[in-house]
């Protein structure tokens, strides 16, 4: 069945390409020379370069509608500055913020490993005390705890490393 079916399309493709063979070519030749004919006798006709030349034109002169200022060169003391054109007023957007958003912030906290420490942790030194649990990057802060309530939040964060004195 499979080798009937492949006979049936050779044949199919054997009658369309003869047909288009045995096409008069008279007729063909014709008929293109007729175009050829149009094309030369059109005074308008162009060489390929003036046709790739008007497809990809560049605007060389101004229009009537575009104002002197695009017409003028753009420059600033004397120098070419690409991106002064009009200037266009920028509205500002207004962030709407809820309020749960403005009770908290976040910060880095830091637990200094000395109370002689005077320099601020960085690169080396910040990475060490990362290491040592010392150093929290993007705490949650909440700004309506009281001064108590903050120490003792801190001192949950850094249970490990201090040592609670009772007053």
């Amino acid at each position: 069945m499979a080798r009937r079916d492949t006979t049936n399309i050779a044949e199919i493709v054997r009658r369309v390409v003869s047909s288009i063979n045995s096409l008069d070519s008279s007729t063909t030749n014709a008929a293109t020379l007729q175009n050829m004919e149009t094309v030369s006798r059109n005074p308008s006709s162009r060489t390929p370069g003036q046709e790739v030349n008007d497809a990809f034109r560049l605007p060389r002169t101004s229009s009537t509608n575009e104002s002197q200022e695009t017409i003028t060169p753009r420059s600033r003391n004397g120098r070419f500055t690409p991106y002064s054109g009009r200037k266009k007023e920028k509205k500002a957007k207004e962030k709407k913020v809820s309020s749960s958003q403005l009770d908290f912030t976040l910060k880095d906290v830091c637990l200094l490993p000395s109370p002689s420490w005077k320099d601020v942790p960085r690169r080396a030194k910040k990475q060490n005390l990362v290491r040592n649990n010392l150093f929290v990057d993007v705490w949650s802060l909440d700004k309506t705890w009281s001064e108590e309530q903050l120490r003792s939040e801190i001192l949950m964060l850094f249970k490990d490393h201090i040592k609670t004195v009772n007053k």
